[in-house]
């Protein structure tokens, strides 16, 4: 055999080599049928695994995405408007979408969407939407539990206060203790009081300067910043008062 004919023979068994290999890319593998591809029985439309991540998706001819699917930011702009329509819905209309957000909270990996699910919650006023947003003062992520905080501070109701006390005395997280403190003082209402004692106990400054700060928005009394004469006066004892200045007279009321 000359060097001439084996170099012919090498190049045709490559180029059979590399015909062989196209067209098991677009049948499958030898002997297996492959999902989706043409005639094959276990064909599906329905994408399982990473294909049901949303950059998996294909797009369609026009460039939108499969109608069960939903942009993340689709599905928040979706919320944002529920939660600005929430006071114009009737009641039986807000118990429906409080129960399904109530179900979806549960449910949605992202804490985007879940910190936009309780900021409408929020704006919902049932008995379903409160339910809720005290469940979700058990979620793994501490974001969306400073949301349920900022949420209930417009409310000022027995619930609502009830609510955020259980917050700022077992939270774990600091940041989340201090939204609650935050909180309490913002729903106006002097029943709050109660349920900021525990932060005054705490040796940290900064939960230490939140709780007096709504304390004094709630309290008809102003011991200033004097965390001791605000520790007896919770006390139940009476502390000498001091005379506000009228810088601090004005900003107690905002």
């Amino acid at each position: 055999m000359n060097q001439r004919f084996q170099h012919t023979l090498i190049m045709n068994l490559l180029c059979a080599s590399v015909l062989t290999c196209a067209v098991g890319c677009q049948s499958g593998l030898p002997g297996r049928s492959v999902a989706g591809a043409p005639g094959s029985s276990t064909a599906s439309e329905t994408p399982t695994g990473l294909a049901k991540w949303l950059p998996f998706q294909k797009k369609n001819d026009e460039g939108a995405l499969p109608p069960t699917l939903i942009a993340p930011s689709e599905r928040m702009e979706q919320l944002e408007k529920l939660a600005k329509r929430a006071r114009r819905m009737s009641p039986e209309e807000q118990g429906q979408i409080s129960a399904q957000l109530a179900q979806e909270a549960t449910s949605e990996d992202d804490p985007l969407i879940r910190i936009q699910i309780v900021r409408t919650l929020a704006a919902l006023e049932t008995p379903a939407a409160t339910a809720a947003l005290s469940a979700r003062l058990n979620d793994p992520d501490s974001d969306v539990r400073i949301a349920v905080c900022e949420g209930l501070a417009s409310r000022g109701d027995a619930e609502a206060i009830r609510i955020l006390s259980a917050a700022l005395a077992s939270d774990t997280d600091i940041d989340v203790r201090l939204a609650a403190a935050r909180a309490l003082g913002e729903t106006g209402n002097p029943a709050a009081i109660k349920g900021l004692a525990v932060g005054l106990e705490e040796d940290d400054p900064a939960m230490q300067y939140r709780v007096v700060q709504s304390l004094r928005k709630l309290s008809p009394q102003d011991f200033g910043d004097d965390v001791p004469a605000w520790r007896q006066y919770l006390a139940g004892d009476t502390p000498p008062q001091k005379t506000a200045s009228l810088w601090s007279r004005i900003r107690r009321k905002f």
